[in-house]
């Protein structure tokens, strides 16, 4: 079951973009959407599905081999983290960085605390740690009677449990899929689970499953009470998916601003930029740009930086207006992005902004942006995709990781480093 919610959800995020196409160029009753978007899934997760037949079966006989192997292991060998040692088989992206930051285990299974997440999510890198803290089921049990039920939910709701709870993989999917889309795709991600079409969601339904026998997690409890019962319906859905963008876009604004109530224009080109592929010499030239224009009495307010993230998240639409700027291939100016801005997301952005990404992503200093300049850096930056971080040369024994931490906290404090 837990497998076939991972495959589910990894399916679901990587044909998200076509999904997407899909709704903008049809116009189907909402009587009808679940209908077409299950159509949709399944065709793409059955072409999924059939690429990785092979590769599962593969890998299957490769893991029995495995146990065979480990079951002989020593002493010696056993202190190893036998989790961390399967981690490396990991490709997906989002499923690697999920193996990465969780930091607890229980019932042979591993899951991220809430602040794990947070920091997936903003951090190029997990904090080091010695293998994961294994939980028993009092302290599980603990943990999940904390949860606030949904109607306490609110703007800092994984900040305010910390470690205390439990996510797991599936669960991570599924935040990543929703964590970077429009409002006005809420509903339809909804409407997947709704498979009986009465506008609310059991457990048994988001769960996607008739049989499942799933451990308790922070999400199940908060969304359908201590047993399991509760409902969820569309409002209380939308308002927990709101809620959580709006959480890390605190986190990533608080980041920058030190406490104030703004961040510096170099802040933001920071923001941005941490998630591109450009080179060090790339980068260097654009904060020097940044840096001679900049101009303090234009600092850039929460309410500013969220409404560009409102902008990032609708990219895919203001997206096909920059296509046909390509197409005929005809650059754009300060004052034709503002109405492509204005045609595919019904506002405008602050002049500031729009002249402040100009300086960013207008390589060449014409005056113009491309397509290319642009939308492939934006699609990064909403993807949150860390290009730096490479984790080929990390290694995941627990005495390395002791070895990582104790680097950490000598660097943070001279007077371990001394002795």
């Amino acid at each position: 079951m837990a497998n076939f919610f991972v495959r589910y959800w990894k399916t679901l995020a990587i044909t998200s973009v076509s999904i997407t196409s899909f709704y903008l160029f049809s116009h189907y009753d909402y009587s009808q959407i679940n209908t077409h978007l299950l159509s949709v899934l399944t065709i793409q997760a059955a072409e999924y599905e059939r690429r990785n037949a092979r590769k599962a079966l593969s890998k299957n006989s490769k893991i029995q081999r495995r146990k065979d192997i480990d079951d002989d292991n020593d002493d010696e060998e056993n202190v190893k983290d036998d989790l961390n040692r399967t981690d490396k088989s990991v490709t997906n992206i989002y499923e690697r960085r999920f193996h990465d930051f969780a930091s607890i285990e229980y019932n042979g299974e591993i899951y991220m605390t809430p602040m794990d997440f947070l920091e997936s999510v903003v951090a190029e890198r997990p904090r080091p740690r010695i293998g994961r803290r294994r939980l028993t089921d009092d302290i599980v049990n603990a943990i999940l009677y904390s949860t606030p039920s949904k109607h306490r939910g609110s703007e800092r709701f994984f900040r305010n449990l910390e470690d205390a709870g439990l996510i797991s993989c599936a669960e991570y999917l599924f935040l990543w899929v929703i964590l970077t889309k429009p409002s006005t795709q809420f509903e339809i991600a909804f409407s997947v689970f709704d498979t009986d079409g009465n506008k609310l969601v059991d457990k048994h339904e988001f769960l996607m499953s008739d049989n499942s026998q799933q451990t308790n997690t922070t999400l199940l409890r908060h969304f359908f009470g201590k047993h399991g019962h509760d409902t969820l319906k569309y409002t209380e859905f939308k308002r927990f998916m709101e809620n959580l963008q709006m959480e890390i876009l605190e986190i990533e604004f608080n980041g920058y601003s030190h406490g104030f109530k703004t961040i510096s224009d170099l802040s933001f080109t920071e923001i941005l930029l941490r998630y591109t592929n450009f080179d060090h010499d790339t980068k260097i030239i654009i904060f020097e740009k940044v840096k001679k224009h900049s101009d303090q009495q234009n600092a850039i307010t929460f309410e500013q930086f969220k409404q560009f993230s409102t902008f990032l998240n609708n990219l895919e639409d203001f997206g096909i207006v920059m296509y046909f700027h390509k197409l005929s291939n005809k650059p754009i100016s300060q004052a034709e992005f503002q109405r492509a801005v204005k045609i595919s997301m019904g506002f405008e952005l602050e002049y500031h902004i729009i002249a402040l990404i100009f300086r960013i992503f207008d390589i060449d200093e014409d005056q113009y942006l491309s397509y290319d300049e642009f939308m492939p850096v934006m699609k990064d930056r909403l993807a949150r995709i860390f290009h730096t971080y490479d984790d080929s040369n990390v290694s995941n024994s627990k005495f390395d990781q002791f070895k990582r931490c104790v680097r950490k906290r000598a660097k943070d404090n001279p007077i371990i480093a001394l002795n």
